[in-house]
């Protein structure tokens, strides 16, 4: 987002409600952070990244590492994760746009970075786990999600699977190969929307 400068008193402030005038959300239920790109800031005008957050959902994860004994330092939306590692690649920041794709358990996130900037982000309903249920349902006989899941994740692997799995593993590329042509589709869409309404191409 772009906002007027200003100091840092009213920087929080300047950021919600221009926020909420792209979008209205309910702040306590929500869970809000930017920071300025100094970069492509000016003296008049302050370029910000943002994320908004279900609060619930920031809640549900901290319980989950306070259950476990284990520290939490901080948490990372993935887009802008994978955003500050490629800003460590300077043949990429000055490069046309990249376009990077993270699978999910339950969704994928296209985003597409310029400059070192996030510009554009997608989500589609397609994860881990739809690829998972093909081999649940294709394969006979049928594995468990778990174990879907590690030949997806794992090819090749042996160790703690039954004979029937291993030889169930030359099957899988063949039953996903269908369902990863319609992501790749919906990944070319994508940059087609992307280039029609930003001229460049990722």
């Amino acid at each position: 987002i772009k906002i007027p400068r200003v100091n840092a008193a009213r920087l929080t402030g300047g950021v919600y409600w221009e926020l909420q005038r792209r979008e209205t959300f309910l702040e306590n239920e929500t869970v809000i952070d930017f920071h300025e790109d100094k970069r492509h800031s000016n003296k008049t005008v302050m370029e910000l990244s943002c994320v908004m957050v279900d609060r619930s959902c920031i809640d549900a994860l901290k319980q989950t590492f306070s259950q476990a004994g284990l520290p939490l330092a901080g948490i990372s939306a993935p887009s802008f994760s994978l955003r500050n590692l490629l800003s460590l690649r300077d043949d990429l920041v000055e490069s046309a746009p990249v376009l990077t794709c993270q699978i999910g358990l339950k969704a994928t996130s296209l985003s597409i970075l310029a400059e070192g900037r996030l510009v554009f982000t997608r989500n589609i309903s397609f994860g881990l786990e739809n690829l998972a249920e093909t081999l649940t349902t294709e394969l006979d006989p049928p594995p468990s999600q778990g174990v879907a899941c590690q030949l997806i994740l794992e090819p090749g692997k042996t160790e703690g699977f039954s004979p029937e799995v291993v030889q169930q593993q030359e099957l899988v590329p063949n039953l996903l190969k269908p369902i990863l042509e319609r992501l790749i589709r919906q990944i070319e869409r994508t940059i087609e929307h992307f280039q029609t309404n930003f001229e460049t191409a990722p």
